[in-house]
């Protein structure tokens, strides 16, 4: 055990812990990523309620990859959106990665 001081107290606190905190707190937030994506594809939420609560995904790709696949969502339509097989490729891909996550947990 390794003592950690501070300005307010000292305490002793076993260094293993925090790896398996950090081990627990990437698969919380890709089982969260995932859970919220499915929201947003499915019309639930909005993206602004995405991506205001949104895990952090600096140390995870499949997370930021996901991330960028919301920001960059196609507009559908005739006029200025992409084709119907456009976007049904764009989803299929979205929920690849989705499971993806889902998986690693």
């Amino acid at each position: 055990m390794k003592c950690f001081e501070t300005p307010n107290a000292s305490y002793t606190r076993p260094l293993g812990n925090i790896k398996e905190m950090t081990k627990n707190q990437e698969k919380s937030d890709k089982q969260y990523a995932a859970y919220m994506a499915r929201k947003y594809f499915s019309g639930q939420i909005s993206k602004y309620q995405i991506l205001d609560g949104f895990p952090d995904y600096v140390n995870n790709p499949k997370i930021e990859l996901l991330y960028k696949r919301i920001l960059e969502k196609p507009k559908r339509g005739w006029l200025f959106g992409v084709s119907k097989e456009k976007y049904q490729e764009y989803i299929l891909k979205s929920y690849e990665i989705i499971e993806e996550l889902e998986a690693d947990n």
